[in-house]
């Protein structure tokens, strides 16, 4: 068994000298439970958040008696803004961050909120409806809507709002649905859907569009569910999925979409199942923040927060490419803990002894080579191994340090095998998420 290349943490460890150390079996922090008091509790209200001016924006919800109120949350509190809003409706909200306000569509109408007063905008609007769901895409400055349905009939329309006008974008991509969520993903410039239902048809898929047409991505990830939550994480660079289901007991689940995989991030003490709850991503303070929804019979009034720390997990992405035995495997023996040792297995495509190169960075990427083969980490560090035929086990100690709950590490091992078409093979890319049991 071999030495895990001590490279592997260096690259993480200057950024994190004199900080306090994680005492050995300590939980990283998952989700948080801020606050109980507040906004009603409630179901089917929306959020934003006002990067300008750094608080949440929550608008209407349905608490019998359903109000069209609206609050902002500062980190510490929430603060009722205003009580004579637009027409409670069907609302989802995004932040349209160049023009600086809040852009609601309620299922009829489109409005705005600049921090002090609500604007009606246009009145020629999408057509009626309802479990609609809609991302601001900061590159192209437009507001993405998709979906929706009005009583019993569903659509699969993409409409755009650039401030000025609705502009419907065509009728291609997922099928006809409702109760999907979608988060836009800043660093690779697409709007991120998953899920949704129509017709007693419940879906699993991810779907990404870049503004010119919709792609499907991957169909495995997390069950199929509807009225779900998803925010992006900027800092981490992930779309975070919460809650949602098909039947009751609605799901306590967290997910996290990195353009490739989906991973779950489980742990000890999540919110409680739920649905039509909503999140944001709070960029100034890098949480995500979850509040209300609906868990059979009750709708809740609390406010949770999660920083993308949490249990330790691991999974392969991406493709390899084959050499004499096919595409050499890439695995961790368990999960990645804190304060604890691990391998990574790592296999031998040739079947006899032979040269490897490890790649060991902080981030993915998916680019081709003259080797066929794409390389899958943006490396940091490469380190050269001698990697005999029936495979090299990489055991060593992981760090006992509070910053690096929630990290994640990217792996990648390219072989010298003559049996691949240009003399290389490569395995999947490895990620782990450093954490807690």
């Amino acid at each position: 068994m071999a030495r895990f290349p001590g490279a592997l943490f260096s690259i993480l460890t200057l950024s994190c000298i004199g900080l306090p150390d994680l005492a050995s079996g300590q939980s990283c922090n998952g989700w948080t439970l801020r606050a109980t008091t507040g906004p009603p509790a409630q179901y089917g209200h929306a959020m934003a958040y006002d990067s300008a001016r750094g608080v949440t924006v929550l608008f209407g919800g349905y608490n019998f008696p359903s109000k069209g109120d609206t609050w902002e949350w500062d980190g510490g509190v929430w603060t009722l803004r205003d009580t004579m809003g637009p027409p409670l409706g069907h609302p989802v909200m995004v932040y349209d961050t160049a023009r600086r306000v809040t852009v609601l569509f309620n299922g009829e109408e489109t409005w705005e909120w600049d921090g002090a007063t609500w604007t009606q905008r246009a009145t020629t609007v999408p057509s009626l409806r309802w479990d609609h769901a809609m991302a601001y895409d900061s590159a192209r400055r437009v507001t993405v809507l998709f979906g929706g349905k009005f009583f019993g009939t569903y659509n699969h329309e993409t409409w755009e709002w650039d401030g000025t006008n609705w502009t419907k974008k065509g009728n291609g991509g997922p099928p006809d649905r409702g109760g999907h969520a979608m988060a836009y993903d800043s660093a690779r410039g697409v709007t991120v859907l998953f899920g949704g239902f129509a017709y007693d048809v419940y879906y699993d898929d991810t779907w990404e569009w870049n503004g010119t047409g919709w792609h499907k991505r991957v169909s495995s990830g997390p069950r199929e569910r509807a009225y779900h939550a998803m925010a992006y994480d900027s800092a981490r660079g992930v779309t975070v999925l919460f809650g949602g289901g098909k039947d009751h007991p609605y799901g306590a689940s967290t997910w996290e979409w990195d353009g490739t995989d989906w991973t779950q991030r489980d742990f000890h003490e999540p919110p409680e199942g739920r649905n039509r709850h909503a999140m944001v991503y709070d960029s100034a303070r890098a949480f995500t923040v979850l509040f209300g929804g609906f868990t059979d019979p009750e709708k809740n009034g609390d406010t949770w927060e999660w920083d993308g720390k949490g249990d330790a997990a691991w999974t392969n992405y991406g493709a390899g490419w084959p050499g004499t035995n096919g595409i050499p495997t890439f695995t961790a023996a368990k999960d990645p803990v804190l304060c604890t040792a691990i391998t990574l297995d790592l296999a031998n495509s040739l079947g006899a002894s032979t040269a490897a190169g490890l790649l060991i960075g902080l981030a993915q990427t998916d680019q081709p080579t003259v080797y066929n083969g794409h390389l899958l980490v943006v490396p940091l560090n490469i380190r050269l191994l001698s990697l005999p035929g029936a495979g090299l086990p990489l055991a060593g100690p992981l760090p006992c340090d509070s910053t690096f709950c929630g990290r994640s590490v990217y792996l990648q091992a390219l072989e010298l095998d003559p049996g691949a078409s240009q003399g290389i093979s490569f395995t999947r890319g490895l990620r782990l998420v450093l954490g807690s049991q």
